[in-house]
């Protein structure tokens, strides 16, 4: 397939991805409801959700947290930050945001979830097809179709929010290493790392992997400090909202969260291999219903071994820490709702290097005159 064609499949088969993620309007639960009441709450201006907690119609929530006898949203203030500038539209032009909230949320999530999902396609395609030229979009689609992205694209969660922000910041470093740009990709970097920070507390461990790539190159002094600033800066809003809220920018909002009972440092104990083993193989495991993902594991190997060894650590190490902070959580590491949603975030460095996988099994089962992917094969690996 010739490029101009290989491009307009491309934006046509990612249109429809988007128009999936953005068609269905899903019924609520707490989750999406305790972000609503946030928001509610912000473009009311107090961090408190005491009032809005009633606005959300008959259902509520109860994902919220008890301070000083106040209620707030125990969920981390990202999603609701960047969807108050649309919900003061939504309200703007008369649509109807209070009572059942199921139209105005789904409105909501066109604008935080469905857009950075279609980002996170795009960024995954561009970094697939450096490793395997030509399976970039197969990559990227994988992802979202073969995957939970889709499913969580559909609802006002966290989850693929913070899971693009985070490829965003690698991406931001892996195209500086190509001279794709100057020093200030990595205080970019730095930032949407932060941002995911900001969004879901977990993708903390984004920003921690990711000094492998800051550190790689000289002028390493120059790249950590730019990285740390960019680190600041994504979690200033964070910092903010806890001083705003709670009087300390290190108190976090699940500290007295009012659902599940806290044990550990914020929930998380000592990993569990009961846990793993239900998170790889039970009848809601990774590798249950995933299976895909393990063939990206294949391809990071691959990608170790001719060469990438940095980036190959970094898209294993992502994966490997998040599932043992996963297996390692004091009440459930499928997050509630059945597949372990909590490591969305970790699959798009899990897939990245799917399409090295793919070519490596094209090219052993090639016959020696088939020269077109033999030699995708040999450039690639």
């Amino acid at each position: 397939m010739n490029p101009t064609r290989r491009r307009r499949w491309t934006i046509v088969a990612f249109a429809a991805f988007a128009v999936a993620a953005a068609y269905p309007m899903q019924v609520n639960g707490w989750n999406q409801n305790a972000h609503y009441a946030l928001v509610r709450a912000l473009a009311q201006g107090t961090p408190t959700i005491d009032k809005t907690r009633h606005e959300i119609g008959d259902l509520g929530t109860g994902d919220v947290t008890l301070v000083g006898g106040h209620y707030y949203s125990n969920k981390a203030p990202g999603l609701a930050l960047a969807s108050v500038p649309a919900f003061w539209l939504l309200d703007a032009i008369g649509m109807r945001t209070t009572g059942d909230p199921t139209r105005v949320i789904w409105a909501l999530h066109l604008w935080s979830i469905v857009l950075a999902a279609v980002l996170l396609l795009v960024l995954v395609r561009a970094v697939a097809d450096t490793y395997a030229p030509g399976y970039g979009t197969t990559t990227a689609l994988t992802l979202g179709l073969g995957t939970l992205v889709l499913p969580f694209s559909t609802l006002f969660f966290a989850h693929v929010l913070s899971a693009a922000l985070g490829f965003v910041a690698f991406a931001a470093l892996w195209a500086e290493s190509r001279g794709r740009g100057g020093p200030w990709l990595v205080a970019a970097a730095g930032a949407a790392a932060g941002l995911a920070v900001t969004t879901e507390y977990t993708t903390a461990i984004v920003g921690l992997v990711l000094w492998l790539l800051v550190l790689a190159r000289p002028p390493r002094v120059r790249r950590a400090a730019l990285y740390v600033v960019g680190v600041v800066a994504g979690v200033l809003p964070l910092a903010a909202y806890n001083l705003w809220a709670f009087g300390s920018i290190t108190h976090l909002s699940y500290e007295e969260n009012q659902v599940e009972p806290i044990g550990g440092v914020l929930g998380v104990g000592v990993p569990s291999l009961a846990a793993m083993r239900d998170l790889l193989f039970s009848a809601w495991g990774l590798l249950t219903n995933m299976p895909v993902l393990a063939l990206g594991v294949v391809g990071a190997v691959l990608l170790y071994r001719h060469g990438r060894r940095l980036e190959a650590l970094v898209l294993l190490g992502v994966p490997a820490l998040g599932f043992l902070h996963d297996s390692a959580l004091q009440f459930s590491p499928f997050g509630g709702l059945g597949l372990p949603r909590y490591l969305i975030y970790t699959f798009p460095f899990v897939l990245a290097p799917l399409g090295l996988a793919a070519v490596r099994q094209a090219w052993r089962g090639l016959d020696e005159q088939a020269e077109p992917v033999g030699a995708i094969a040999r450039t690639s690996i």
